[in-house]
């Protein structure tokens, strides 16, 4: 007797809010078999553990994908859209098909399968990294994706503490955007503190 188990993406993003550098997302076709308690929002976790977690979710997911939106991609389209070209990217880099994708947050742009030749119908999951397993993963390589981006980029610019604040807007990385101007890295159309008063 052949039984059909569905196949269910889930999807999260780390890096938007930073003010430095890319978002990335990643895309997770988890088996809920496979139970290990640091499987969870990855803000949850130090970061040795997301590190130990990464490899994990790699060597053990269905299948996964991680895709990128540039800083330059960013100032063009806005972070919303961004977001969502770096999830596309995600779910293009999976090579299984699949029936449904899971998303953290409340928005998502219907994502069209090359593969099946159809919109693929999702859902959006308030909190969803802390309530599905799939979107755990994907937060997990997301997050590890994006930092370990942002020490490769520290070493180019040092000035900004960037292995410290990890591109968001803390009081020294303003500092130094005041004292040394935005790179072609920082996110041109977001507002600083600062400038909101110019």
């Amino acid at each position: 007797m052949f039984i059909y188990i569905q196949m269910d993406v889930g999807i999260d993003e780390a890096g938007r809010g930073c003010v430095f550098g890319s978002v990335y997302a990643a895309a997770v076709i988890w088996d809920n078999n496979i139970v290990n308690d640091y499987i969870k929002d990855s803000k949850k976790l130090t970061k040795k553990k997301r590190l130990e977690m990464f490899d994990f979710v790699k060597e053990y997911a269905i299948d996964y994908g991680i895709g990128v939106s540039s800083a330059k991609e960013i100032d063009e389209v806005n972070i919303l859209q961004a977001t969502q070209l770096a999830m596309h990217r995600a779910v293009d880099c999976l090579k299984l098909d699949f029936d449904h994708i899971n998303v953290d947050g409340n928005y998502f742009n219907y994502y069209y399968s090359e593969t099946s030749k159809d919109f693929k119908p999702h859902t959006c999951i308030i909190q969803g990294d802390s309530k599905v397993k799939a979107i755990s993963a994907a937060s997990i390589l997301a997050k590890v994706s994006h930092d370990n981006y942002i020490e490769t980029m520290s070493e180019q610019y040092n000035d900004y503490n960037l292995e410290s604040n990890m591109g968001y807007c803390t009081k020294k990385h303003i500092d130094a955007i005041q004292k040394y101007g935005r790179t072609v890295e920082h996110r041109h159309t977001f507002k600083m503190p600062f400038e909101k008063y110019m």
